[in-house]
């Protein structure tokens, strides 16, 4: 008896022990055939897509994943398209637009997509605590201005909805951009609730009228699927990909190239540490994109400056050798610029002279005018990255080589890099001279910088002239030569010299070999529908 229970106990160890070598292989056969997905590293975005206090290009490519607006642009040939709406008219005056929404369209969860939910967006952005650059960009409306002041409630607003499928928008004057203005992707409709100030908490309760929705997120990485409720559902070639994103920009390329370097976690993000460039494109996994993005000098017009003295801002303007301050740095990343605005959208006028060459006979003609008092610190300020930390070097070391040159006291700069917060709050105190920075053209046209410098946007650093407001007065007001008005506006700002370009920045994306026919419009924004 004692035989057969020993003989039991070893036979049910033996099975215990199989039956757990059986579990261990089952696990290892489904972690080795765990999904793969694509992964794009977008950057840093925000963490509140409900309203936002500035543009940024990262945030339009995640609005533009999620979200979709009235009209789009074509990213090849820059023309409005479709979007929600699946067709407008515009009346004889050109004052009123009326869209007709798609019959049938659906937010990501089923629910009918109408105009009120177009209405509601709208309305509650301009409603918000950061409506000053929704109400600036949409001072065009009629009766915005009145509505954001206080002096009407929104039924003052020209903006309604007629029905399920009619909205309609009146405008004060004729404004031939404004369809570029609202392909802009902040404004792709969405339900404007709490929820999208913390998206990556409560993805689960968004509704959805772009492309993907967000299935799930861990680790700063959210798995997008396509949204069977889009309404051009058959156009998305891309089933589902995964979007690691920051919230520091610091911790952005170095760890991404770690990875995509290992094989690990990244198969695309943008702007590698400038010393990986050449190293990645001799193995082929760079795409160089042009963009409207431009670096440039801004002065403080602040009195206590140094920066509002005209004569210095000449001076620094006719020592600036592009070609010089760009040497350190790949073609690929900048290529020098002596205009405002890319020639494509503006044909320049006088800015282009003034900027084009530097001339040290003028510059040292200006440096005798100025009220700089040797050995004054002059504070230069940009946002810490390598590529404008290499350009303030490489600025500073011209400039003070062509001053030794003529026998002139070198200018001692202050060379001070900061986060973005801390960047911010120094431009917004006053605390620099010089800011080295970039500005982006938001939409199809000339008037996207011009508006920069009206002193009630809020994109306008430190900058104010009545003549220059009485320009963009005429400009967003009166149907007339808004080209002739445009080159008005370019000389102002040539004669006070607000800003200096310097180069067109490029968008360099990194993407493993298999991964190809990557896509980006002229703001540097990735076409999300290019991923395959």
């Amino acid at each position: 008896m004692k035989n057969f229970i020993r003989v039991c106990i070893a036979f049910m160890l033996v099975c215990l022990i199989l039956t757990g070598c059986v579990e261990k292989k089952d696990e290892s056969i489904k972690t080795s055939s765990e999904k793969k997905y694509l992964v794009y590293d977008i950057g840093e975005i925000s963490e509140n897509l409900y309203s936002m206090k500035n543009k940024s290009v990262k945030n339009n490519e995640l609005l533009n994943m999620l979200f979709s607006g009235l009209v789009r642009e074509d990213y090849n040939t820059m023309e409005i398209k479709p979007g929600l709406a699946d067709k407008w008219s515009l009346s004889p005056n050109k004052l009123q637009y009326t869209f007709h929404i798609r019959e049938g369209l659906k937010w990501s969860d089923g629910d009918d997509l109408t105009a009120q939910d177009v209405y509601d967006f709208f309305k509650q952005i301009l409603s918000s605590k950061n409506n000053k650059l929704y109400a600036y960009d949409l001072n065009c409306i009629y009766g915005v201005n009145g509505y954001v002041n206080g002096k009407t409630s929104f039924d003052g607003v020209a903006i309604s909805a007629e029905d399920n499928n009619t909205f309609q928008i009146r405008l004060n004057s004729p404004c031939d951009y404004f369809l570029k203005k609202l392909a802009q992707p902040i404004y792709n409709i969405r339900k404007t609730n709490g929820d999208l100030k913390n998206w990556t908490r409560d993805y689960a309760k968004l509704k959805y009228s772009g492309p993907y929705i967000i299935d799930k997120i861990s680790n700063n990485t959210a798995l997008l699927k396509k949204n069977n409720n889009f309404f051009s559902k058959d156009e998305v070639k891309k089933e589902e990909f995964k979007v690691k994103y920051h919230y520091n920009e610091k911790d952005v390329s170095a760890y991404s190239t770690t990875d995509f370097e290992n094989s690990k976690n990244i198969d695309a993000f943008s702007n590698p540490p400038l010393s990986e460039v050449n190293k990645l494109k001799d193995k082929g996994e760079i795409d160089v994109f042009k963009t409207w993005r431009t670096e440039a000098l801004y002065f403080n017009m602040n009195n206590l400056s140094i920066g509002s003295d005209i004569n210095f801002r000449k001076a620094i303007t006719y020592l600036v050798d592009r070609n010089k301050i760009l040497k350190s740095l790949s073609t690929d990343i900048l290529t020098s610029e002596n205009t405002f605005v890319p020639y494509e959208l503006f044909k320049s006028g006088k800015c282009e002279d003034v900027f084009k060459q530097p001339n040290i006979n003028l510059a040292m003609q200006c440096i005798d005018k100025t009220n700089y008092a040797s050995g004054k610190k002059i504070v230069l300020i940009y946002k810490d990255n390598q590529i404008e930390r290499e350009m303030c070097k490489n600025f500073v070391n011209e400039v003070n080589d062509i001053l030794e040159e003529q026998n002139r006291n070198k200018l001692n700069f202050d060379i001070r890099g900061y986060d973005e917060k801390a960047l911010n709050d120094a431009i917004k105190k006053g605390r620099y001279d010089i800011y080295l920075g970039d500005y982006n053209i938001w939409y199809n046209s000339a008037v996207s910088f011009f508006d920069m410098w009206d002193s009630k946007s809020p994109l306008n650093i430190n900058y104010k002239n009545v003549n220059y407001d009485d320009y963009i007065y005429s400009l967003h007001n009166i149907d007339g030569d808004s080209d002739n008005i445009l080159k008005k506006m370019e000389e102002q700002l040539v004669n006070d010299l607000p800003v200096i370009p310097l180069a067109l920045k490029n968008d360099v994306v990194c993407r493993k070999m298999q991964l190809k026919g990557l896509k980006e419009n002229k703001y540097g924004e990735l076409i999300v529908n290019s991923l395959r």
